[in-house]
């Protein structure tokens, strides 16, 4: 989403389309000081968003539809839904009063786990390489990534009634507010801002994508903080 230079992103086409459009002066897109700024309740890297809300300064012409004319210099994967006069302070991100997020996870977590075995030599050519990184006693050890038939077992996986009832019975203890500073990074135990209220965590029924089983976890919450769902997530797996 974000606009960096000489970068294509969501936010660079749809800025170049509301130009176009006459929803951002030609003028002042081009003058750095008078050019809108657009503020998205946005994503991390690595994160999809289904839908974005963006803050920004933009005329809106009266002899035509506005909304249709930005779409007409967009492609068709990025479109614009409608537009809501707010208030000269709003902020699409900082006034946002909760998040609901879906982590969509591959039942083969709950395998047992397959013990790795570390070798002086490699035994594959794709094999993973194990260093200390120490320049004075350098360690050096090889380990095999998963083979066909482990890939195998995993996309067979089907997870029992009573892991996936433990599962979610689990994920529901982390609702209501809690310190998780041991969910992010660069966070003190008395650190106030590691506070965080999780109003509902669920856990759907099984769900089967290219013959593989998933189940999706949906959590709503007030705010989260750097890797707070996949660290809570992977705490119970």
């Amino acid at each position: 989403m974000q606009l960096n230079p000489d970068c294509v992103s969501i936010e660079s086409i749809l800025f170049d389309a509301m130009v176009k459009a006459n929803a951002i002066s030609k003028d002042n897109s081009e003058d750095p000081k008078k050019s809108a700024w657009m503020r998205a309740a946005r994503t991390d890297k690595g994160v999809h968003a289904a839908g974005n809300l963006l803050s920004l300064k933009m005329q809106i012409p009266t002899d035509y539809d506005i909304v249709e004319r930005i779409n007409s210099f967009l492609p068709d994967q990025i479109r614009v839904w409608g537009y809501v006069p707010v208030i000269r302070s709003f902020h699409a991100k900082n006034l946002c009063d909760s998040r609901v997020y879906e982590y969509l996870l591959p039942t083969c977590a709950f395998m047992k786990p397959i013990p790795k075995e570390l070798t002086d030599t490699p035994t594959n050519e794709d094999d993973i390489m194990i260093c200390n990184n120490d320049p004075v006693n350098p360690i050096v050890k090889y380990a095999t990534r998963s083979t066909p038939e482990v890939i195998q077992q995993r996309h067979d996986y089907r997870a029992t009634k009573e892991q996936l009832e433990t599962f979610a019975t689990a994920l529901k203890e982390f609702e209501g507010t809690h310190n998780f500073h041991n969910y992010t990074n660069g966070k003190a135990f008395n650190d106030k801002s590691a506070n965080r209220y999780i109003m509902s965590i669920d856990v759907s029924e099984p769900l089967y994508i290219d013959g593989s089983e998933w189940v999706s976890i949906k959590l709503h919450g007030q705010s989260f903080i750097l890797h707070q769902i996949r660290k809570m997530i992977c705490k119970y797996i």
